[in-house]
């Protein structure tokens, strides 16, 4: 993962070789299963950004994806692979919530890239 900081209350994350799990890979299968997929994206995400510079959330931040698909690879729907990232980054403490108040959806995009990878962009929008 690499961080780049791109002003006081901007961050992106970019994670290669990996993308957040997508709701239709979890939903309707066995609890277990959804807990393997959530475990896995939070120790990708923790192990990752242990030593980054991003702050905790103090206020309402937006978080915008942009999902680099490899060769061959076909993109989800944009809005599947929100749920599990959204927990996720709630329980590393980069949102506050996932709740309107504390949040703001960006946008999802896609491009084609070498490899798969992840950017996560976190902005403070409200006041901390």
């Amino acid at each position: 993962m690499k961080l780049s900081r791109q002003d006081a209350k901007k961050w992106e994350l970019f994670v290669t070789n990996w993308h957040p799990a997508r709701v239709n890979q979890w939903a309707g299968r066995h609890w277990s299963a959804k807990h393997r997929l959530r475990t896995s994206d939070y120790e990708i995400l923790r192990w990752d950004s242990n030593s980054e510079e991003v702050p905790l959330a103090q206020g309402k931040r937006r978080v915008s994806l942009e999902i680099v698909l490899g060769p061959r690879q076909r993109a989800g729907d944009p809005d599947a692979y929100w749920k599990l990232l959204l927990d996720n980054l709630k329980h590393l403490g980069l949102i506050r919530d996932d709740s309107r108040e504390w949040l703001e959806l960006g946008t999802v995009t896609f491009r084609r890239g070498p490899q798969r990878a992840t950017a996560i962009t976190l902005e403070d929008v409200g006041p901390t």
